[in-house]
């Protein structure tokens, strides 16, 4: 398949965005992405992929944040159940939310962390929308425009899906091991991309690299020119701007998510690292995600 091709032969830095928007025309479908460490940034610490955290069919995004209780629904049914299923299964599966719209899900996985999960839809389900749903007539209408569920093409995506899930994740493995570096050092940056968001210190780091916690502290300093600490914040925050984007768990959860023991030193760490509470951020990208919506009315 020359989209295949495509993808694989070129730096995704540059071209994964123009190569999801060729899947999505080949093979009738919108793509979303839940990176779900927050891994997935560039350089400079900006999204890789801003705007695919959110589903954007109509279906999905219109008036979801004006009726009362529909993005927490549709938070939960596509956030947490879905993630929570993704690393179960450890496969692609099709999902089918609360309004009754099917998805291909496709989980990435690297050293057994789940890292991100490539959503691929929207299709009709051949049993229909709940009638316990309660949606208004205009979701009826979009819904009947849906296309209904083709397993032949459910595979062939599953197969491609998968190619570039592996793609951003090995991308981002090719950003930390980027240049001249020593074992050591790339041992120390792959410690903080795949514990970041646990309670670790350098204790943890000098047992991985068979040091003293004094000389793992020498070691970091030595081989990045920056903290343990500073490797850590950067990491942490990163992450925690995503999820505070992209979900809708409480500032306590998030917190604990991203490695902070309580939601006042987050609150106050993420304040110093971007000029404003944690709480603010999410209030002013909710307000974004309302002027995108309101493309639709």
């Amino acid at each position: 398949m020359q989209v295949i091709g495509k993808i694989v032969e070129t730096d995704y830095g540059s071209s994964i965005e123009p190569a999801l928007r060729e899947i999505e025309k080949e093979f009738g479908v919108e793509l979303t992405i839940h990176d779900l460490k927050g891994r997935l940034h560039q350089g400079d610490g900006q999204p890789l992929l801003p705007g695919r955290n959110v589903h954007q069919h109509p279906c999905c995004l219109r008036e979801r944040y004006e009726i009362s209780g529909w993005n927490l629904k549709c938070g939960d049914d596509c956030f947490v159940q879905t993630e929570q299923k993704a690393v179960l299964l450890h496969q692609p599966f099709v999902k089918v939310c609360w309004k009754g719209i099917a998805e291909l899900v496709v989980p990435i996985f690297l050293r057994d962390l789940h890292l991100i999960s490539i959503l691929a839809g929207t299709f009709r389900h051949p049993d229909g929308v709940p009638e316990s749903a309660e949606l208004p007539d205009w979701f009826y209408e979009e819904y009947d425009k849906l296309p209904e569920l083709d397993q032949d093409k459910l595979d062939k995506l599953s197969n491609l899906l998968r190619i570039v899930g592996n793609g951003m994740v090995m991308w981002k493995e090719r950003q930390v091991t980027a240049g001249p570096q020593s074992d050591r050092k790339l041992l120390i940056y792959r410690f903080v991309e795949d514990h970041s968001h646990e309670a670790v210190s350098l204790t943890d780091l000098g047992q991985v690299m068979g040091v003293s916690p004094s000389r793992a502290r020498h070691l970091v300093k030595e081989l990045t020119n920056r903290s343990f600490k500073a490797l850590l914040n950067e990491e942490r925050m990163i992450r925690a701007r995503y999820l505070l984007e992209s979900s809708i768990h409480s500032l306590q959860y998030i917190a604990e998510m991203v490695g902070f023991k309580n939601e006042f030193y987050f609150n106050r760490a993420f304040k110093s690292y971007f000029g404003e509470p944690p709480g603010r951020f999410r209030q002013n990208a909710k307000l974004q995600h309302k002027r995108k919506s309101s493309h639709f009315k």
